[in-house]
């Protein structure tokens, strides 16, 4: 593999897994707000 290219794969991997994580964690804030379960959709 060129190495550029896998920089970049990796670089979008982590990028992904932390917008996960903070879709997970802001749903968990509304669940707090609002009392219900807060289902999010990718």
């Amino acid at each position: 593999m060129v190495p550029e290219i896998g920089d970049g794969l990796a670089i979008a991997r982590a990028l992904s897994d932390l917008a996960h994580q903070l879709l997970e964690c802001s749903a968990q804030d509304l669940e707090q707000v609002v009392h219900e379960p807060v289902r999010v959709r990718m």
